[in-house]
């Protein structure tokens, strides 16, 4: 609690400068108007709007390198889609190796032939499936059986994001509501896929979304408060040039971020603490409720220790790029810490240790009550 009260305390003192002193957040990327569909500012929104198909290709021949001055030209072969097996001429302007038997990214103008043939990338699927392989191996390996349920719950976690989530929100429907039906479909697969359905489950569930919903609201306080719109992201100007959106939605958009980022290490933590409590009753069935709750507690109080430090560092890891070119962009400290992206680096950090320790709290309860009346029935009989 004594850690709970002082992050809220720092959070408390890093607002006071924009609250007090009411100094301005200036930065290039604030506007939010619709840019005009015609003016090409990223090479993703070209690609988007260019109609060209991709497919995968293997390089045959090297027929001229690139130069600085001269785009290469390469023989290949396409590899999938509808002009699949066809021999074509393909333009090099792209930083790859210019020889045979390389397995390619090609990109053209589709028709009863290929036009205008580009290299985009590299052809990077196999080295995605190896990976994938020494994931599954290794999580089957040291999981045994029960992992398979894991890896079944990870698959349906994407499908749902991506055939459910995903376009809902585009759709236009509520973006928090279905960020929290998600998270909980989520959390509850997960966690039913390790522990069953049990007396555990139940109270890592609870605790576990205790602590999301208890971030979810002090988070959209504090946004508020903070006069946080989000449009600062590069990833959400260029959603505008696609889906125009009012800015409450690019708000609600880093909220749902980080209630899907704080979900993993909540659920983490919730399963940690309820399974040490269900085997402390089981070595120890006669434990009161007090002592179990305070052994919860003391589990606790050990994750404390290293998952402060897990959420900064991962937050700072992500953002370190847009960290790096802030402090070299924006020479006054004042303006510094009031551009919305260090404040919700910060916020993401604070909030989301907020939230596993109500965790702790709400689980260690539960389970002090739940987990011991199931394992005192079972010793008595």
């Amino acid at each position: 609690m004594k850690k709970f009260l002082s992050f809220l305390f720092i959070l408390f003192i890093f607002h006071l400068p924009s609250s007090i002193f009411h100094l301005p957040s200036c930065y290039a990327d604030s506007w939010a108007e619709r840019p005009d569909t015609g003016f090409h500012a990223h090479p993703l929104n070209e690609i988007a709007i260019s109609s060209r198909t991709f497919a995968r290709g293997e390089i045959l021949k090297v027929l001229r390198k690139s130069t600085p001055h001269q785009s290469g030209m390469l023989k290949v072969i396409i590899g999938s889609g509808l002009h699949r097996g066809k021999v074509v001429y393909a333009k090099n302007y792209t930083i790859i190796k210019e020889e045979e038997r390389i397995n390619v990214i090609l990109s053209y103008f589709d028709g009863n032939e290929p036009k205008n043939v580009l290299i985009d990338d590299y052809d990077r699927t196999s080295v995605v499936i190896i990976l994938i392989i020494i994931f599954v191996s290794l999580v089957m390996l040291l999981g045994g059986k029960k992992s398979i349920y894991s890896l079944l719950v990870l698959v349906a976690a994407i499908l749902i994001v991506k055939f459910l989530y995903i376009p809902k929100i585009l759709a236009g429907y509520s973006l928090l509501l279905y960020t929290l039906m998600t998270v909980v479909a989520l959390v509850t697969l997960t966690i039913v896929s390790i522990a069953g359905f049990s007396k555990k489950s139940f109270t890592a569930i609870v605790g576990a979304l205790s602590g999301l919903i208890s971030v979810f609201f002090i988070s959209y306080f504090i946004y508020k408060i903070a006069n946080i719109s989000g449009f600062y992201l590069q990833e959400f100007q260029l959603l505008n040039y696609f889906n125009e959106k009012p800015l409450c939605f690019y708000r609600n958009f880093l909220l749902a971020i980080l209630i899907i980022g704080a979900s993993g290490v909540i659920m983490d933590v919730a399963i940690t603490v309820a399974s040490s409590m269900q085997e402390i009753t089981f070595h120890n069935p006669g434990i009161s409720i007090k002592n179990l709750y305070t052994n919860g507690m003391a589990v606790g109080k050990d994750v404390v220790s290293t998952m402060a430090n897990t959420l900064i560092v991962a937050y700072m890891g992500i953002s370190l790029g847009n960290i790096l070119i802030k402090s070299l962009h924006i020479s006054s400290y004042f303006q510094l810490v009031n551009t919305e992206f260090i404040h919700v680096v910060f916020y993401q950090a604070i909030l989301g240790s907020a939230g596993y320790l109500i965790c702790i709290l709400v689980t260690s309860f539960i389970g002090s009550i739940v987990i011991r009346k199931h394992r005192v029935s079972q010793f008595d009989n």
